[in-house]
């Protein structure tokens, strides 16, 4: 059955250098086989756009394009700097929780012109009617670009009752040496 939904919000951003208001209108549109989506704000100027399509019953490709300016923060380098992303990927969910993706993704911003590819599995195991166990990897690779490549491993609980939310998260990351540093910076957080 297919669904379209349209909405607008408004919100103030506290502990951000300006404290901005912003105002945002949105578009969802659902059908059988897939989702198309848009939401743009003002005046900070974030703005995404994306469309997932299901290719056959547990497989799906979709797309995404994201706007921001600056870092919205008192800490940005450039509050006027502009950043694009736009990936294309695949996806394949067993309907059970467990989900495989690959992802190519090319970014424009302080890097210019960064290309990575990103794959990863995430999976959501029901412990019980109220808790969710959650596991993650991912493996970023730089192939364009001054960023660094990257290896996460995460997981996490979630517990939802009536009343009661909540979330536990832990996620290890590391990152690779840059290669143009002549000493080993790798990374670990």
């Amino acid at each position: 059955q297919d669904n379209w939904t349209v909405g607008a919000e408004i919100g103030h951003d506290y502990g951000f250098e300006t404290n901005p208001a912003w105002a945002a209108l949105s578009t969802d549109y659902r059908y059988a086989k897939g989702r198309a989506f848009a939401r743009v704000e003002t005046p900070t100027g974030r703005a995404a756009a994306g469309a997932d399509y299901k290719v056959l019953e547990n497989s799906s490709i979709y797309g995404r394009w994201e706007q921001t300016n600056g870092l919205a923060s008192s800490y940005a380098l450039d509050s006027a700097a502009k950043s694009q992303v736009f990936l294309v990927g695949m996806r394949n969910a067993d309907g059970k929780g467990a989900e495989n993706y690959s992802e190519m993704r090319a970014r424009e911003g302080m890097n210019q012109n960064e290309l990575q590819s990103a794959t990863g599995m995430r999976n959501t195991l029901q412990i019980n009617d109220y808790l969710k166990a959650n596991v993650m990897a991912e493996r970023l690779k730089i192939f364009n670009g001054g960023g660094r490549s990257a290896t996460a491993l995460g997981g996490g609980f979630e517990y939802n009752q009536s009343l009661w939310h909540g979330t536990f998260r832990l996620e290890w990351r590391q990152m690779d040496r840059d290669a143009t540093s002549t000493s080993d910076n790798t990374s670990t957080s």
